[in-house]
């Protein structure tokens, strides 16, 4: 009951004191696209017999996360065997949990998992839980090895040595023989000679402390086989540990098709940098706005407008304000024309600017409803829809909008950060500013210092009614979730500091 009620109470207080960033997660995460993953999707786990790279690292993938050093492995099994703390099988069961969690839906547990406890049907990868795994056994490998400098003679966990030890070599022998006669598997015979190499002295060393040699020369050289065991297993992969410096591995210095980009200052724009220079998430660290990214972490909303199954999609470059495209081809679907080309590590790269890129604020005077997301991305479907003389709503304008543009309108973005922008807007008549930003809670608007509404468009990104006039149209991002989060934080780290001097005061009267 003690420990249910202490896990309850440092739960609440790590939640409290983390609220400022776990609720505008929640929220996030909530409205991204993974919400749609299926069971199958977020069920990936290890596979069964990545067991075996708890003796034999390397053996089924480039990775071993769950080796942690056959010295800390037997140094594990010593703190759980002889142990008689709760603390050893607390972390027992916290390994074999963790462990079993790890084979994803492998396990009949991640189903029960799946189904019971908020939020493990959000995540994918379960391979995760193979940090709580490891750093469970290596807690358990301390209290095994704490456990060797004051418990006497063991012959039971002596012979428990001896069988693991047993079990290795008996392994490497069954699998040299059924390896015998291939030539492509001799290369692998090297990591079954390393782990027998490491096991024999594994043993030797701990049955000599557990039977009451207790030569700090053997302490010494336990610490060093477990550091030269580790080192061993990663000092030549390539994918754990890359020898070049980190300001070489990764050039910042803009490729030369950015660069071109970045000398367009009529900001703001996007780019598609799905197809050459900016793949993966580059584009953050040169600073461009890339609609492309390799996180599954999409609004959902975007990400069904512009993950399309067509190579390119011009309908997304339409409605995100794309005014440059990365790609091999010599032509695209829509006018555009080649600025630069240069090599990548795909070969040659061209980059596009669209003839007639649409700007990041629209004016629009004719609107559609319709009751749906799925509606509105049916509608942009419909090759004779012009998305840039039609805003698609979700609930009506307000205002009366005269079906046909004026000749002398202007939006101009005057000032833009990340979390807040201001427009300038000329319009004769009453119109719907679109705005190529996507739609999410948290964005307030005001026109000339008053508050006014923000309306969903195009299923994804957000418009905003104005009247006739010259307007200053403000948005900034002032999210309920962070302001929520940030007081249940502060109260926290207030009432934590409260106790601590409270009980420091108290502490020195008893002293008194």
């Amino acid at each position: 009951q003690v420990f249910i009620l202490g896990t309850v109470f440092f739960g609440v207080i790590a939640g409290g004191m983390a609220a400022v960033q776990l609720l505008p997660t929640f929220e996030y995460i909530g409205l991204t696209a993974r919400t749609e993953f299926t069971f199958d999707a977020k069920g990936g786990g290890f596979p069964f017999y990545d067991v075996a790279q708890m003796l034999f690292p390397g053996t089924v993938s480039t990775w071993s996360p769950l080796y942690i050093g056959l010295p800390g492995l037997a140094l594990a099994l010593i703190g759980l065997v002889r142990s008689r703390e709760r603390q050893s099988v607390f972390w027992g069961v916290v390994s074999l949990v963790a462990l079993v969690a790890g084979f994803g839906a492998r396990s009949p547990l991640y189903h029960l998992l799946y189904n019971i406890m908020p939020g493990a049907n959000v995540f994918r990868g379960q391979e995760r839980a193979a940090y709580l795994f490891a750093n469970s056994m290596v807690i358990l490998a301390g209290i095994g090895a704490s456990s060797l400098a004051v418990n006497t003679n063991n012959e039971r966990i002596v012979r428990v040595l001896r069988y693991f030890l047993v079990a290795i070599l008996s392994l490497t022998g069954v699998i040299f023989v059924l390896w015998l006669g291939s030539s492509d598997a001799y290369s692998e015979i090297s990591i079954f000679a390393r782990t027998v190499l490491i096991a024999i002295p594994t043993y030797l060393l701990l049955t000599s402390l557990l039977q009451g040699h207790r030569q700090r020369i053997l302490y010494g050289l336990l610490a060093a086989l477990l550091i030269f065991d580790l080192f061993i297993v990663n000092m030549d992969n390539r994918s754990v540990f890359v020898p070049i410096p980190p300001m070489q591995q990764l050039s910042f210095t803009p490729p030369p098709l950015v660069a071109r980009v970045l000398e367009d200052t009529a900001t703001p724009f996007r780019v598609d940098g799905n197809y050459r220079d900016l793949y993966g998430n580059y584009a953050t660290l040169y600073n461009v706005m890339d609609i492309r990214g390799i996180s599954p972490l999409f609004l959902e909303g975007p990400h069904t407008l512009i993950q399309t199954n067509q190579p390119v999609n011009p309908t997304s470059w339409e409605i995100f304000a794309v005014r440059y495209v990365f790609t091999d081809w010599n032509e695209l679907p829509v006018s555009s024309e080649i600025v630069a080309t240069a090599q990548d590590r795909y070969g040659t790269a061209n980059l596009h600017r669209l003839s007639d890129p649409r700007p990041f604020a629209w004016l629009v005077y004719n609107a559609a409803l319709v009751s749906s997301d799925d509606e509105a991305y049916a509608l942009l479907a419909d090759p004779n829809f012009t998305a840039r003389q039609t805003v698609i709503l979700n609930r009506e304008v307000g205002i009366e909008l005269s079906g046909t543009r004026p000749e002398d309108v202007s939006a101009q973005v005057t000032a833009f950060t990340p979390e807040t922008f201001s427009i300038e807007v000329n319009t004769p008549e009453n119109a719907v500013l679109t705005i190529a930003h996507p739609d999410y809670p948290g964005w307030q608007v005001t026109i000339d210092g008053q508050p006014a509404e923000i309306l969903r468009a195009y299923g994804a990104t957000m418009a905003i009614p104005v009247t006739a006039g010259q307007h200053t149209v403000e948005l900034v991002y002032e999210p309920l979730t962070y302001r929520l989060g940030s007081v249940i934080s502060l109260m926290t780290w207030g009432a934590l500091v409260v106790f601590s001097i409270t009980m420091l005061i108290r502490g020195q009267n008893v002293l008194k």
